[in-house]
């Protein structure tokens, strides 16, 4: 009888602890802008692309034993930069992000599963007034001594998909947008 109670005291001990464990290996990550790059390509007058950066966002991962269960990001539009003062100026404006009542294009996703050997995360892409759910492979790596993650990422979406219309100009940007993230995240 003594032995049952002391049996059932140490499986309760031991489920307390994998929870607690549990719990503990759950971390939050933020994103280290300085050291991370978020980037696009897209095709102006047919032939010529234009690469361009945002140099400003922040957002938070959220991982339990090293494997993503959430992202939340945003990016101020007004950082972008195409290394032309003029093109910068005209992608602000009302016209194309409208960056006045727009100012940040936001990222959610909290599904994660592999397909086809890939990581792959599904989750929320809002552009101005457009939402579209994306789905695109991911490679993660984990730096324990440093307590960082690498997340590497290419997709490409269509800007028409998120109401992106420029008018006159329409015919001369490109609908397609290759976007790449590089993304490195210190845990808080």
């Amino acid at each position: 009888m003594q032995n049952n109670i002391w049996f059932k005291a140490l499986v309760l001990g031991i489920l307390i602890f994998s929870n607690w464990l549990t719990i503990a290996q759950t971390g939050v990550y933020g994103i280290d802008s300085n050291q991370s790059k978020v980037s696009f390509k897209i095709s102006h007058m047919g032939a010529l692309k234009v690469n361009g950066i945002f140099s400003q966002y922040s957002g938070q991962f959220i991982f339990r034993d090293e494997e993503l269960l959430a992202v939340n990001c945003r990016v101020l539009v007004e950082s972008v930069n195409t290394n032309s003062q003029e093109r910068d100026d005209i992608i602000k404006n009302e016209a194309y992000f409208d960056i006045d009542n727009y100012p940040y294009i936001k990222f959610q996703a909290d599904e994660f599963f592999v397909k086809d050997n890939n990581r792959n995360l599904k989750g929320l892409l809002r552009i101005k007034e457009g939402e579209n759910t994306l789905t695109f492979p991911y490679d993660l790596t984990y730096d324990k001594t440093l307590d960082q993650v690498k997340l590497m990422a290419e997709t490409e979406i269509k800007r028409k998909d998120f109401n992106l219309v420029f008018g006159s100009m329409n015919g001369l940007i490109g609908n397609k947008v290759r976007i790449t993230l590089e993304i490195i995240a210190t845990k808080q």
